[in-house]
């Protein structure tokens, strides 16, 4: 896995918990990327278990993953915020996916995910930044701490101050990838 921001880390846990042996490098002298100094992350779509007891389900529990006019309805939503840059079929990903992603987020050991005190849930704002000291300039320094415990626990060999300078394909299948760092430039080759 070359790099462990958000993405990044998440694909290493869950190759390593199924059964993966994973490496993991990062260019950075600890994880996160850009991700770790973002101010939030958000599930746009209804369906894990912290939205479900907030009464959260856009696009709403008749919503069919399989008809089409579902989907249209649901990623053109997204789609006129963003200027219709986004790729529909990533949109609807996320709104089938979404809701899994975000229960095994809140699974994580070392970090709670709140419902945002945005929109109709104002009374957590007073939960979410005076009961917890939480607030959104830590970025998210708490949550990569933990997952990069996490990360060590299922066994990733995780390597910092380690760039990726080349990806290796063989027949347009990537089967590796040349790195660097203090000791010089190393061939890692995917199983």
């Amino acid at each position: 896995v070359v790099g462990t921001g958000l993405g990044g880390t998440s694909a290493a846990l869950y190759a390593a918990e199924a059964g993966a042996s994973v490496v993991a490098v990062e260019k950075s002298a600890y994880i996160g990327g850009a991700s770790r100094h973002a101010s939030n992350i958000h599930v746009n779509t209804g369906g894990t278990e912290l939205q479900n007891e907030t009464g959260y389900a856009w696009p709403g529990e008749k919503f069919d993953p399989d008809d089409p006019k579902d989907v249209q309805e649901a990623t053109a939503a997204f789609l006129e915020g963003y200027d219709w840059s986004p790729d529909w079929k990533l949109l609807k990903h996320s709104i089938e996916e979404g809701p899994r992603f975000g229960d095994w987020l809140a699974d994580q050991d070392g970090f709670e995910l709140v419902a945002p005190y945005y929109y109709s849930f104002a009374p957590l704002r007073d939960k979410y930044l005076y009961d917890s000291g939480q607030n959104e300039v830590l970025g998210f320094d708490h949550m990569f701490n933990a997952l990069e415990q996490d990360l060590v626990d299922v066994g990733v060999d995780l390597r910092l101050n380690t760039q990726c300078v080349q990806l290796v394909a063989d027949g347009g299948t990537v089967v590796g990838a040349v790195v660097r760092n203090a000791d010089g430039d190393q061939f890692i080759k995917a199983a």
